[in-house]
């Protein structure tokens, strides 16, 4: 399944309730599984956010559901990132044709129009 990283932040509403934090993560597990994900880490940081979260879920469709719900409680704001595991990360990269290959074809399709360009002249002029 697709990995997502939830960056958290508590709201005002989430800090002034923070005993309750505990509980309300469990029913954020709850939620995830009702989409068919699952939160698979939690952790409470320092810093610009206040928990990450690392879930899978089927799709971005199931997370996207999953993360209203949790959001609509008002306690969290969050943003959230698909996270690529290293064997798909070395999929995509061996998918990508090499920069000198985009590099020469791009120089190959930029002298083929200067080609045309100059034989278009040439033809112009011949005709004067």
């Amino acid at each position: 399944m697709p990995t997502y990283i939830s960056l958290i932040k508590l709201s005002h509403q989430g800090i002034t309730n923070i005993k309750e934090s505990p509980l309300r993560l469990e029913a954020a597990r709850e939620v995830m599984r009702s989409f068919g994900g699952e939160l698979k880490d939690f952790y409470f940081t320092m810093g610009q956010y206040d928990i990450i979260v690392i879930s899978e879920a089927p799709d971005d469709v199931a997370v996207a559901k999953g993360l209203l719900a949790i959001a609509s409680t008002g306690n969290v704001r969050s943003e959230t990132m698909r996270a690529f595991r290293e064997d798909e990360y070395r999929d995509i990269v061996g998918a990508v044709p090499a920069a000198e290959n985009q590099a020469f074809a791009t120089l190959d399709a930029v002298r083929q129009k200067l080609i045309e360009s100059v034989e278009e002249l040439q033809r112009v002029f011949r005709h004067d």
